[in-house]
């Protein structure tokens, strides 16, 4: 019997990714399940259009309807979606002028008219996860939403469910129940900890203990999460690399021995040492893992310009970095200017260091989610089943990424401009998913959802980069696309002179056409080329 080859087309657009074959979950009418909750949450908070919630929308979603499994979320008369919203709270968040500024971002980022949106649609998740949002900034009004789960179920009994005593309670106690595990197990994650004379030994306690606890969540090992550890003040102190320790026990044990250097702030020292020498391999960094700096200060650093300069280059070497300020002396805008970005998920600004502990979850959640930047040399690479990881993948021009994994399944969530990722694809080892690209692409490969029994240390899925298949431009073809496309639209058409070609639209309204791979026709009907 012929293998089927499955191909995944990706159109890129001016401002749209449309991904032939898969389907955008995020609007998918009666989508459900982590995968799609976490794909709406990624989306709305990497828009950097709403203020931080500290995991509230997260949490309501599994708190509501267990992320849309209940039986209930989608029966008749129900149109609430994932997040259960009311019909009176959800016409609250239309037509106020106290929320126009949010109404242009979400038309501007989304393509959403919010003001003619109307309640059934938020049987779609994107649009329920939207609407609770709105709700959410329209309660609190420009306030700071709190970091506490006993301070959101507060705000949850008294703006959701005034009339239930116990929804507090439930909130709190739900919300605790929420898997954060870590489904990827190539991190490796570096501390660049301020200990400078402006910190208390009591701050610089609490900082240690922060990064202690971070841990908890992560599996500590030479072919898992690897952890670093560097202070600094007026110098840099290295207090370990990222091979020193292989165990939890021990990283912790290490931390706690760490002592405080009086100084000044030497940011850039530290950030230009975390380029130099820490995430190299002789520092014990892998050449495939995610690599993540959390840089946690209480003060501006004292050459700014030399610190921003220090953060591109370890940037460059495809770190992601997350920025802790703490106190009244910092000043946000220089935060921003040396974390990655979107900066609205990359900063947090945090009264004291008593509260740090209180965004544990946001940092876990964001290490595990930070990409493994790879570049077309390095490929093909092999990755383990049983993982889900983000890549950034870069490319020199057109190209064409394909997966397969040697047992099993793993699905694929892609995106053309950041970590947030909605379309979806599947590839098997009788189905290989290809992806047309001809810019940096994110995707994430999720095999994490294969049955334990096949998750071995030969099973494995391959990423490879190919030539593309040639296309052109078919301005003869130009009446099959039409101006403004935009996701969810129809961007491929067939080519009546060879079943071998397809037509490709751009949101302008421009035709290209494309070549299948050699061997494959095209299926107007699947939206892909398959074997004849």
């Amino acid at each position: 019997m012929c293998r089927l080859h499955l191909s995944v087309a990706i159109v890129v657009t001016w401002a749209a990714l449309t991904m032939a074959q898969g389907e955008d979950l995020t609007k998918q009418e009666g989508g459900k399940g982590p995968a799609v909750v976490e794909a709406v949450v990624r989306l709305i908070r990497q828009s950097c259009v709403f203020p931080n919630d500290h995991l509230l929308l997260r949490r309501l979603a599994f708190v509501e309807t267990n992320d849309g499994l209940n039986p209930d979320t989608y029966r008749a008369g129900l149109n609430g979606g994932i997040w259960a919203v009311s019909e009176t709270d959800f016409r609250s968040t239309q037509n106020d002028w106290n929320l126009s500024t949010f109404y242009a971002d979400i038309t501007e980022r989304f393509g959403i008219d919010w003001n003619s949106l109307t309640f059934d649609q938020l049987r779609k998740p994107i649009y329920s996860g939207l609407a609770t949002a709105l709700y959410i900034a329209k309660t609190f009004r420009g306030k700071d939403i709190p970091i506490s789960k006993e301070k959101q179920g507060a705000w949850y009994q008294k703006s959701i469910h005034p009339q239930n005593s116990n929804a507090d309670y439930n909130y709190t106690k739900l919300s605790g129940r929420l898997d954060t595990k870590c489904r990827s197990n190539n991190i490796d994650l570096a501390f660049l900890v301020d200990s400078s004379s402006s910190l208390s030994v009591e701050d610089f306690k609490s900082a240690k203990t922060f990064a202690s606890n971070v841990l908890d969540t992560f599996n500590i090992a030479p072919d898992s999460v690897q952890i670093a550890f560097t202070t600094f003040s007026s110098d840099v102190q290295l207090q370990f690399n990222f091979n020193n320790y292989s165990s939890k026990e021990a990283v912790k044990n290490a931390i706690s021995r760490v002592e405080k250097e009086a100084g000044e702030t030497a940011t850039d020292k530290a950030l230009d040492f975390a380029a130099s020498e820490l995430f190299t391999a002789a520092g014990g960094v892998r050449p495939n893992s995610a690599k993540v700096a959390v840089l946690l200060t209480d003060g501006n650093a004292d050459r700014q310009s030399n610190a921003v300069a220090s953060a591109q280059k370890l940037k460059d070497l495809g770190v992601t970095i997350f920025v802790i300020g703490v106190g009244d002396e910092v000043d946000r805008s220089k935060l921003e200017s040396l974390a990655s970005n979107p900066v609205c998920t990359h900063v947090e600004h945090l009264a004291n260091y008593t509260v740090l502990n209180l965004i544990l979850s946001e940092i876990r959640q964001m290490s595990c989610e930070a990409p493994v930047v790879i570049h077309e040399k390095d490929l093909p690479q092999k990755f383990p089943c049983g993982t889900s990881i983000n890549f950034m993948i870069s490319f020199s021009g057109p190209a064409t990424v394909t997966v397969q994994p040697t047992q099993g399944f793993v699905n694929i969530y892609g995106s053309f401009f950041n970590s947030q990722q909605s379309s979806i694809s599947r590839a098997s080892a009788s189905q290989e998913a290809i992806i047309y690209v001809n810019q940096t692409l994110y995707i994430n490969v999720d095999a994490s959802g294969n049955d334990p029994a096949i998750c071995h240390a030969n099973n494995t899925y391959t990423l490879t980069i190919q030539a593309p298949p040639t296309s052109t431009f078919a301005p003869e073809t130009n009446a099959t696309c039409k101006y403004g496309l935009k996701d969810g639209d129809l961007f491929y058409h067939p080519y009546p002179k060879d079943p071998a070609k397809f037509i490709q639209c751009d949101e302008f309204g421009q035709a290209f056409l494309q070549n299948c791979p050699k061997g494959l026709v095209w299926s107007q009907s699947v939206l892909t080329c398959i074997r004849p």
